[in-house]
């Protein structure tokens, strides 16, 4: 094989590794179908919720807003719980992590994230997750919660 047929070859197989791993990534969109709705379902106390995304090489990564009614620390730390599971199971690819965070239902028109939190020192300390709090915010790498939830498989 001549230095011209290797290069052609390790170029095709560049073009068409990137290509797998593109057809392998979801998008932001496929994530706003099947996540929402699974949220809604997952406890009663989840009546709306906001992502926003990451992505990069390792694939995908989003925030997650989740609105309660009651906020209680029983009734969030159940709903945190809930909220974790049902994205992660529902999302079209394995999140490389998800932030989530809670705010007081309504959702306003305009989500700002860095507003509106409640605290969640209580309910992440019911759930076992108070060293991952930070700044009113709980983040499970996908790692994370696959062991706390199960591997992850596509849906369908």
């Amino acid at each position: 094989m001549s230095n011209l047929e290797r290069i052609v070859s390790s170029a095709a197989a560049v073009a068409l590794g990137a290509g797998v791993l593109v057809g392998c990534a979801a998008s932001p969109a496929a994530f706003e179908e099947s996540v929402p709705p699974a949220l809604l379902a997952a406890d009663a106390n989840i009546v709306d919720s906001y992502l926003s995304f990451s992505q990069g090489p390792a694939g995908v990564g989003f925030w997650l807003r989740i609105y309660v009614t009651d906020t209680d620390d029983a009734a969030v730390a159940q709903a945190v719980e809930a909220a974790f599971a049902a994205a992660f199971r529902a999302s079209p690819a394995r999140p490389t992590d998800i932030v989530l965070d809670v705010a007081q239902a309504p959702r306003p028109s305009e989500v700002e994230l860095f507003v509106g939190s409640i605290d969640l020192g209580g309910a992440a300390e019911v759930l076992g997750l108070s060293d991952k709090v930070i700044d009113d915010r709980i983040t499970l790498s996908g790692d994370e919660l696959a062991e706390r939830y199960g591997e992850w498989t596509a849906a369908g």
